[in-house]
C-alpha cells in the first residue's frame, strides 16, 4: 500500500512539473528584429522589419513603437525607417505592447562611423629579388577621420611573392600584384584598395654596356637603344636604372632608349642594386650627340663682282652646330669663261674673269646631297668712275663735287668710299684722309653728289686733290677694288675769291 502511494505522490509532482514547464515554455514570447546589429555610414539608411514571435493563443499586439537612445546618430520613424545622423553608436528600440497587458523590448545596436573613401599608396612597382623580403610600402586611408585605418595585403600570386609576418617575401621570378584592401565591412559597401606591381627577378651577376670603349656617335632627333649585356639572362628592365649628364643633350629612358637634343658630349650611366651582396653595379657610355646639315646655301644670291677680282666663296651650313667635321665639299661653275672656282675644301676661290654671269654650285659630298647654288655676276673691272670733279675752298668748308658713273647693269650702288691726297703746287703730299659718300645709282647710270669736307683740314699751301675710288658697297656686299686698278684723278683746289 505504500509503494502505491509513493508511486502515485511521484506522478503527480512529475505531472505538476510537466504542466508549470509548459506554462512557461508557452509563455516565451519575444520581440523578433531582423537585424541586432547595424554598422553603417553617415547618410546611410535601411528598413528595420519586427514582429511579435511565440505568442500564445489570443495574444494580440496593441501598440509598436520605436526609439533611439540618440536621434544624434540614427533616428527611426513609424514605418520602421532608419537614417544614420551622425558619428557614433547608439541603440534602436522596439517596444510592443499586448493585449494582456505585457510589453516586450527588441533591441538593435547601431554604430555610423565614417567610411574610407580612398587607399592610396605612393609606390606603383617594386622590383625584388627572389629569395629575399622587403618591407611592405606604407598605404594611407582617406579620409584622415576614418574610423577604419587597417588595411590587409593580398597576393595574385602567391608562389611569386606573398606577404608573411608585415614584410614581402619574394619566391619565384616572375610578376605579381599585391593589394591593400581595407578591412572596412559595412554592408553593401564596395571595398576600397591600392595595388602595387612586383616584378620579382633573380640577382644580377654581371652588367655592361657594349661599345663602351669609345663615344658612340648619336643624331640628334634620332632614338636609339643601349645595347646591353646583363647576367643572368631573362633580367628585366625594372632592375636597371639610367642616368644621364646632360639631359640638354641627351636623355635616356626607363628602357634604356637614348634620345639626342644638342649637340655635344654626355655620358650614360646604367646600374643596378638588385644583386645577391646588395652592393651596386654600374656601366657608362660616353654619347656624342651630332647634327646632320639640313641646308647648305650661299649667300649673298646674286653675287656681284667685277674683272678681275678673285672672291672667295664660304658656304652657310645649317643649322650652325651641325657636324662639319668630316664634311668635305664639291664646287662647279656652269660658265667657267666668266668665273672660275677652285676649292675642295668648305671655302672656294672664284676668278672673276669676264664680264658675264655664271652659276656657282657648292654640293656636300657626305651622302645627302645637300648643295646651294648663287647667281654670280661680273661687272667691268672698274664698276664705278668719276666722270667730273671740281674742288672748292668756301670759308670754314670745303666742298668736292663729284659725277659718277655706275657702269654695272642690274645692280645699284649705295656708298662709294674714297682716299684723298692733298698736294702742294710741287706736288709735296700735305695730308691724306679717307672718306665715304653715301649715294644711290641705279644701274647703269649717273650720279652727281657732293662731298663735304673740313677746310680746317685742308693746308693753306694746298693746290690739288689726288682721289680714287677704293671700295663700293651693293645693297648686298661690299667690294674693294684692288690697287693696281684704282684710277687717280688729280682735281684743281680753287679758293674763294676775299672780300676787299
Amino acid at each position: 500500500m505504500r509503494k502505491t502511494v509513493c508511486v502515485l505522490l511521484l506522478l503527480a509532482v512529475v505531472s505538476l512539473l510537466f504542466v508549470t514547464s509548459a506554462a512557461e515554455e508557452a509563455d516565451e514570447t519575444s520581440v523578433y528584429l531582423e537585424k541586432t546589429s547595424v554598422e553603417m555610414t553617415v547618410g546611410g539608411y535601411g528598413w528595420l522589419r519586427s514582429g511579435l514571435q511565440n505568442r500564445k493563443p489570443g495574444v494580440k499586439m496593441t501598440s509598436l513603437t520605436w526609439e533611439s537612445t540618440d536621434e544624434q546618430v540614427v533616428t527611426i520613424d513609424d514605418e520602421s525607417k532608419y537614417v544614420a545622423v551622425g558619428r557614433g553608436q547608439a541603440q534602436l528600440i522596439r517596444r510592443i505592447k499586448t493585449n494582456d497587458g505585457k510589453e516586450y523590448v527588441g533591441v538593435c545596436d547601431v554604430r555610423v562611423v565614417i567610411p574610407v573613401e580612398e587607399v592610396v599608396c605612393d609606390v606603383q612597382s617594386l622590383v625584388l629579388i627572389a629569395g629575399k623580403d622587403a618591407p611592405l610600402p606604407d598605404v594611407r586611408v582617406l579620409p584622415e577621420e576614418a574610423d577604419v585605418r587597417a588595411c590587409t595585403w593580398t597576393s595574385s600570386h602567391p608562389e611569386i611573392v606573398s606577404v608573411e609576418n608585415g614584410r614581402i617575401a619574394a619566391h619565384a621570378a616572375g610578376k605579381a600584384v599585391l593589394t591593400a584592401t581595407s578591412d572596412e565591412r559595412i554592408e553593401k559597401r564596395r571595398l576600397r584598395t591600392a595595388s602595387v606591381q612586383v616584378t620579382v627577378i633573380p640577382a644580377v651577376e654581371s652588367l655592361k654596356v657594349n661599345g663602351a670603349d669609345q663615344v658612340f656617335r648619336l643624331e640628334a632627333g634620332v632614338r636609339n637603344a643601349l645595347s646591353l649585356e646583363v647576367l643572368p639572362q631573362g633580367t628585366t628592365m625594372e632592375a636597371l636604372h639610367f642616368e644621364s649628364s646632360d639631359e640638354q643633350i641627351v636623355t635616356v629612358g626607363t628602357d634604356g632608349v637614348m634620345l639626342g637634343h644638342a649637340a655635344g658630349k654626355a655620358v650614360i650611366t646604367v646600374w643596378t642594386d638588385q644583386t645577391a651582396s646588395g652592393e651596386k653595379l654600374q656601366a657608362s657610355l660616353e654619347v656624342e650627340v651630332y647634327r646632320k646639315i639640313e641646308r647648305i646655301s650661299l649667300s649673298p644670291n646674286p653675287y656681284v663682282a667685277f674683272r678681275g677680282q678673285t672672291v672667295t666663296l664660304t658656304p652657310v651650313i645649317t643649322p650652325a652646330d651641325a657636324d662639319i667635321s668630316g664634311l668635305s665639299v664639291s664646287w662647279t661653275s656652269d660658265n667657267p669663261y666668266v668665273a672660275g672656282v677652285y676649292g675642295i675644301s668648305l671655302s672656294a676661290e672664284v676668278e672673276c674673269r669676264q664680264v658675264g654671269q655664271s652659276k656657282i654650285t657648292v654640293r656636300a659630298e657626305d651622302g645627302s646631297r645637300k648643295r646651294g647654288s648663287v647667281h654670280f655676276r661680273v661687272e667691268p673691272t672698274v664698276p664705278v668712275t668719276i666722270r667730273n670733279a671740281k674742288a672748292e675752298k668756301q670759308g670754314d668748308s670745303m666742298s668736292l663735287a663729284l659725277e659718277l658713273k655706275n657702269r654695272m647693269r642690274e645692280t645699284a650702288v649705295r656708298e662709294v668710299s674714297f682716299h684723298l691726297d692733298i698736294k702742294d703746287g710741287e706736288g709735296a703730299l700735305l695730308s691724306s684722309r679717307t672718306a665715304s659718300l653715301a649715294v644711290h645709282i641705279p644701274p647703269p647710270r649717273r650720279g652727281f653728289y657732293t662731298l663735304p669736307l673740313n677746310a680746317e683740314e685742308i693746308p693753306e699751301a694746298a693746290v690739288t686733290v689726288e682721289i680714287r675710288i677704293v671700295e663700293i658697297a651693293y645693297p648686298r656686299g661690299e667690294y674693294a677694288i684692288p690697287e693696281e686698278l684704282q684710277s687717280v684723278l688729280e682735281i684743281p683746289l680753287k679758293q674763294e675769291a676775299s672780300d676787299q
